[in-house]
């Protein structure tokens, strides 16, 4: 799950992991692992209710950060401007410190929203996490 196109079906795989978070399940913890060399990222899919609110909490074991990134995201590798239109917020303390995002979707449908946790350029080789996504 490094990447967008690796938890959505049909994209890389047909059918891929079901979100964190669906209807009628607004709560969901998963405890990871980051490795530089072998999983430096991973992508999680989240679902967010209509005109409701998602609130992230990542506690780590050394440094790692956070992003929170639109439904129509086509990586979470973009730049420049297509990285300012899909990134939706984003947490990057240094050091041994809880990161935590969060996301109210304003609209009358529910949506999709990709959670990545990842290693800072140059930060420990590898981290634990749990992340813990609450919908309010």
């Amino acid at each position: 799950n490094d990447d967008v196109d690796q938890v959505v079906p049909g994209r890389l795989f047909r059918n891929a992991d079901p979100p964190l978070t669906a209807p009628g399940r607004g709560r969901a913890t998963v405890t990871a692992r980051l490795d530089v060399t072998e999983d430096p990222e991973d992508v999680y899919r989240i679902w967010v209710p209509a005109q409701r609110r998602v609130a992230i909490r990542v506690t780590v074991s050394t440094d790692a950060d956070i992003e929170l990134w639109n439904a129509t995201t086509p990586s979470v590798l973009v730049t420049g401007a297509a990285r300012r239109k899909h990134l939706l917020a984003g947490s990057g303390f240094a050091g041994i410190h809880p990161e935590a995002v969060s996301f109210r979707n304003p609209s009358r449908r529910g949506t999709f929203v990709y959670l990545d946790v990842y290693l800072p350029q140059r930060g420990a080789p590898t981290a634990q996490y749990q992340a813990t996504i609450a919908t309010r």
